[in-house]
């Protein structure tokens, strides 16, 4: 028997069932056991976790740095008006392609994204306030 040194319960256990606190064992024999002999304290192992693998790996990701020329190239084809945009959502979307390249087209979208936004919300304001002032 094993008695619990944080709130005194008797337990069986390795840990008390009420607080959670680790048990010492007590002395006291029970009447027909002798005190030489301890009952083998119950080893608990976690049952084997499954390994689970996905059927396609992923493809590697190019995180290489880019070189001038590489950026060259890239900033040229920002020149070039609707391939830009293309492009931008090329790299943003790919899984293959340079990792570097990938997260700079991701945030000059969400710029983009938000300039275009602000530009809108100002026409339409401006656009209002015109119409307003010449719709007598």
């Amino acid at each position: 028997m094993n008695k619990c040194p944080n709130c005194g319960n008797e337990s069986q256990n390795q840990f008390c069932s009420i607080c959670g606190e680790k048990t010492t064992p007590t002395n006291q024999t029970q009447p027909g056991t002798s005190s030489n002999s301890t009952p083998p304290e119950p080893q608990y192992s976690a049952p084997p976790q499954p390994q689970y693998t996905h059927p396609f790996p992923p493809p590697p990701s190019d995180t290489s740095v880019m070189s001038v020329g590489d950026w060259l190239v890239t900033l040229l084809l920002m020149l070039i008006p609707c391939v830009n945009i293309i492009m931008l959502i090329i790299w943003a979307a790919s899984s293959t392609g340079n990792a570097n390249r990938r997260n700079w087209a991701r945030a000059y979208l969400i710029f983009f994204a938000i300039i275009f936004a602000i530009y809108l919300l100002l026409v339409l304001i401006f656009g209002f306030a015109m119409f307003s002032i010449f719709a007598w």
